[in-house]
């Protein structure tokens, strides 16, 4: 019977200490809620990642770049934060994943009332620091990001991830000449090409000048180049409406009105951003404005996204990056993890 009794008292043991085990590799973990916040009649779907601990805990929302962007490709820079001490939104860009609403037809100033609507979420979830909270863009989020520091006190800090520095049509002109110049050499046709995109931002900026256009575009068709001029699309076609939004929108002025601690950093390889121009012009437009605290890093080998090539694990985001971005954030939440 003591013998039994022994072994029952062994095996509880084990349970208890297995179980203590578990809540504290729990209390240890972050968590997730699954979450939805209101913009007028659009709803936005996200993901609020939680650090361990009850908190407050300083936060960030991520601001997509352009097209089709979900939640989904930011749940690394989630997991990493995360464990880091700060709570990070992700969410749904509206008209993807469980998002409604449209991205085809909102201009920059719908999107950014899309993260001011999440901004506030955050400011009123127990668990958030409320006068932490900042915001991460990339790309054409880059551009959301510090325009919604420009109109909201509670934006404590942002983060600009290979922000242009110009109008999106400079910028796409740069990205089609580096996109041609990986296919042909030629002087010639890198102006042949380029007027071609010229002539399809005209027609888009004014809606007139189409057959000059679609004559130019034929007339290039079979050069070995031409694929990097896009589709062709119908001068009906939606893009059409939503590139006229946006092609002309200079970030630059709005910069000036950012008051607040800003970290932009930009990949040294970037295809999309020409990321001199664009740093210089980010650069004077702070120095003018008086804003004092801004940090700028340029990553050497890595791309658009901040992602350099690994031989074990292919391309991910730059691990100096991530380090640089925890740390920044800590530092200006006056938070030690």
């Amino acid at each position: 019977m003591r013998t039994g009794r022994k072994i029952a008292f062994i095996a509880l043991a084990i349970i208890l200490i297995a179980s203590a085990i578990v809540l504290a590799r729990w209390m240890r973990a972050p968590r997730q809620e699954e979450v939805r916040f209101q913009n007028a009649d659009v709803t936005l779907a996200g993901t609020l990642c939680l650090p361990p601990g009850t908190g407050p805990f300083p936060a960030v929302i991520f601001i997509h770049g352009s097209g089709d962007d979900s939640r989904e490709n930011y749940r690394y820079y989630a997991g990493f934060l995360s464990k880091k001490g700060i709570a990070i939104l992700i969410y749904d860009k509206r008209g993807v994943g469980a998002s409604n609403g449209s991205w085809k037809s909102s201009p920059f100033s719908v999107l950014a009332d899309d993260a001011l609507a999440g901004i506030n979420f955050l400011k009123n979830h127990p668990a958030i620091d409320a006068k932490h909270i900042g915001a991460w863009g990339g790309s054409e989020g880059g551009v959301v990001a510090p325009w919604i520091a420009s109109l909201s006190s509670d934006v404590a800090f942002v983060i600009m991830q290979s922000a242009p520095g110009m109008t999106f049509a400079q910028q796409n002109l740069y990205q089609n000449e580096r996109q041609i110049r990986t296919i042909t050499q030629s002087e010639e046709e890198v102006a042949q090409a380029l007027m071609v995109v010229k002539l399809q931002q005209n027609y888009a900026r004014t809606g007139t000048g189409w057959q000059a256009y679609a004559d130019a575009r034929q007339a290039v068709r079979e050069k070995a180049w031409a694929s990097a001029l896009g589709d062709f699309l119908p001068p009906d076609h939606w893009w059409w409406r939503w590139y006229r939004t946006k092609m002309d929108y200079d970030p630059i002025p709005m910069l000036e009105n950012v008051r607040v601690p800003v970290l932009a950093v930009w990949g040294e390889n970037d295809l999309i951003v020409p990321v001199s121009e664009s740093r210089i012009a980010v650069e004077q437009a702070f120095t003018r404005s008086g804003n004092r605290d801004v940090t700028y890093h340029v990553f050497a080998e890595a791309d658009h996204s901040i992602q350099t090539e690994s031989w074990l694990h292919g391309r991910r985001p730059d691990p100096a990056h991530l380090d640089i971005l925890a740390e920044w954030i800590l530092r200006h939440t006056k938070t030690t993890r």
